[in-house]
């Protein structure tokens, strides 16, 4: 009879980590508010400008045509005392923009540090979770493995008894297709170093498993 892999045991779900929104940490928040700040200040900008070319427009209009304008909105659309410090207007517009520009990129920059810097954090925060999820994972396998080498061993003995070979492995990947385990470059044991260098399973039971000793708890 063959030795299961491991015991099975009751299921248990592991404990989880409350994942609040970025926006929570105050760090985060009040650098997002500086970005959107300063992109409102330079959409407010942007239309200061867009006004100003479209009176710089007007003014380059024919003299006649301008007054007609006046004439039929019954609005001075020019403001003629105005006109020779439209230039200066338009400078310090330009000006302004380009910095706030340069600002926002700064800002930006340094939401996405922090970010980065969030997210390494609260990622370590769930890694025991994620670790009994994946050994879990890798417990199922070896159930697979395991229960597939008992239809294995009956198409063996029916076919040395005479019959014909009538069953056929399970699961999403048919088990003979993942090799030996012991074999360097078998897929058993690609997935196994994988676990390994991801510190799901210890070396001891990277080599344990490897030698079919049944001794693996997705649990520990």
């Amino acid at each position: 009879m063959r030795v299961p892999l491991f015991e099975k045991k009751k299921e248990s779900v592991p404990p989880q980590v409350s994942l609040q929104p970025i926006s929570a940490f105050p760090e985060f928040r009040t650098q997002e508010d500086l970005v959107n700040k300063l992109k409102g200040e330079r959409n407010r900008l942007s239309k200061e400008k867009t006004d100003a070319i479209d009176r710089l427009n007007a003014w380059r209009q024919p003299r006649v045509e301008v007054i007609a304008e006046q004439y039929m909105t019954g609005v001075d659309s020019v403001d003629i005392a105005a006109r020779p410090h439209l230039g200066k207007v338009l400078d310090d517009l330009n000006l302004k923009i380009n910095a706030l520009t340069l600002a926002i990129q700064e800002a930006e920059k340094r939401l996405e540090s922090i970010r980065y810097k969030l997210s390494a954090v609260t990622a370590e925060e769930q890694r025991p979770i994620v670790r009994t999820a994946r050994r879990r994972v890798l417990a199922a396998m070896l159930q697979l493995q395991g229960a597939n080498s008992d239809i294995a061993a009956i198409n063996e003995e029916r076919f040395l008894l005479g019959y014909n070979v009538a069953f056929s492995p399970a699961g999403l990947s048919p088990w003979p297709y993942w090799g030996d385990p012991k074999q360097e470059n078998s897929v058993w044991r690609r997935i196994l170093n994988e676990f390994l260098d991801a510190g799901d399973i210890s070396p001891v039971e990277h080599h344990r498993i490897i030698n079919g000793v049944p001794s693996f708890d997705p649990e520990d």
